[in-house]
């Protein structure tokens, strides 16, 4: 199982998910272009792409999701309001693109309706979790037991009162329906922990460039994670490509868990 983050953050949020010959993408926030790009310095073309994973309606997501040409999964708001044609995804409603088993969760965020997605191949657990305004239990629960967690860490409080953005923008931000900080993102992960085995690596995404730092991300987040689990951040040019099963991971028992009874 292979994951590459291609881009993250406001300036655009891509990511490949491959397993047993099965790709997808998971948002479309570069341009055709770089997306071709990126993809084809991982070996991989554009046409080898299965599905497109739409998280939700904001343009550093959804991007060009619509000239990209290839099948679309997204919420049903995304693909009223960016009138898209695809397949409805539905929160807690597991579905599969060829080896890949796909369970979206619902999260807390200024969009009509905002999905993360928990990949599995049925040995490994891949989760993508950003754009949520604030740590849940539910949330938490379904993102359990993966073996990589991409996890956002957005912003410094401080630093986003401090900084360039206006005093609306900054009540979206911090807002309950705005980004995890990085506070916010280390009581999620305490709550993910809580809820099932240590993953074997975690990712922070969607790091804003204006209001957060490396040093802060990694303050808030490495306290939680013992010694052998790597904390990598991504940025806007993404993330070095990891492969699964890591090499020295500890043997882990992988459950693929009921979505509908997590959200209950």
């Amino acid at each position: 199982m292979r994951l590459a983050i291609l881009g993250s953050g406001s300036s655009g949020n891509v990511a490949l998910v491959e397993s047993n010959g099965t790709r997808v993408l998971v948002d479309a926030g570069l341009s055709v272009a770089a997306i071709t790009a990126r993809l084809l310095a991982l070996g991989v073309e554009l046409a080898q792409i299965d599905a497109l994973l739409v998280t939700h309606e904001h343009s550093d997501h959804v991007g060009c999701a619509a000239t990209l040409g290839r099948p679309i999964h997204a919420p049903g708001a995304t693909l009223l309001k960016k009138r898209l044609e695809g397949t409805r995804v539905l929160a807690g409603r597991r579905f599969v693109v060829g080896a890949l088993t796909i369970d979206p969760v619902m999260l807390i965020h200024d969009a009509d309706e905002t999905v993360g997605y928990v990949f599995s191949d049925g040995r490994h657990r891949i989760g993508i979790l950003t754009d949520c305004g604030q740590a849940d239990v539910a949330i938490a629960r379904s993102y359990a037991g993966c073996d990589v967690l991409v996890l956002e860490a957005n912003h410094d409080p401080r630093m986003l009162v401090l900084g360039p953005y206006p005093p609306s923008l900054q009540r979206r931000v911090r807002g309950p329906r705005g980004h995890l900080s990085n506070e916010q993102s280390a009581a999620m992960l305490q709550l993910i922990l809580a809820a099932g085995p240590m993953p074997s690596l975690v990712i922070a995404a969607h790091i804003s460039q204006k209001n957060n730092r490396e040093e802060l991300v990694r303050a808030s987040l490495s306290p939680h994670l013992p010694p052998h689990v790597p904390l990598v951040l991504a940025t806007p040019a993404g993330s070095p490509e990891v492969r699964l099963p890591l090499p020295g991971a500890r043997p882990r028992q992988l459950a693929l868990f009921d979505s509908q009874a997590l959200i209950q």
